[in-house]
């Protein structure tokens, strides 16, 4: 006798405004989540979106009673693409989230993916905003997304509160970086 098969997750909606029935795409992420976008904000956020939905898409069925939006799988965590989501829809944009460099770094290599110029400007200046507060992690973080300008400014704020702290150990390293 065989073993029924446990049931399969099923996806969950994403919080307001990506739960709107008027969304014309589904990107349901790898916790599944469907996030229901509209695709005017995406192509217009993003090149790579641009030419996805520019290709032909396949009939959906119009005998249904609502039909069913396309549904796109993504590799980011809901987390992720909310605050990216956020960045590029005209909605009040998540400060607290963006405080966080461990917040930050995935949804800068997800802009970076999707070539989402604006999300990747606001993210990196809202690194800089908080070097003063998390130098270290910034400047990991910076490392860690390529934004070498900075890590530079995170490396020059490190080092400065060291001199202030008076740890002089690792100053002949933090030279080098300048150089």
């Amino acid at each position: 006798m065989s073993q029924p098969m446990p049931d399969t997750p099923r996806p969950t909606r994403a919080p307001h405004p990506f739960d709107l029935p008027s969304g014309d795409l589904i990107l349901r992420t790898a916790d599944l989540v469907d996030f229901h976008v509209h695709t005017l904000f995406l192509s217009m956020a993003s090149p790579f979106f641009a030419a996805m939905l520019a290709l032909p898409q396949p009939a959906t069925n119009t005998m249904a009673a609502v039909p069913e939006a396309p549904v796109v799988p993504v590799f980011e965590d809901s987390a992720t693409l909310e605050l990216l989501l956020r960045l590029v829809y005209p909605i009040s944009k998540p400060r607290a989230k963006m405080e966080d460099p461990q917040m930050i770094v995935p949804a800068l290599h997800a802009a970076a993916k999707y070539e989402m110029e604006l999300p990747v400007d606001i993210l990196s200046e809202r690194l800089v905003a908080i070097i003063p507060n998390s130098p270290l992690q910034v400047w990991a973080a910076a490392c860690r997304t390529g934004l070498e300008d900075v890590a530079r400014q995170a490396a020059v704020a490190l080092r400065t509160s060291w001199v202030r702290d008076g740890t002089k150990e690792v100053l002949s390293f933090m030279d080098d970086l300048g150089d």
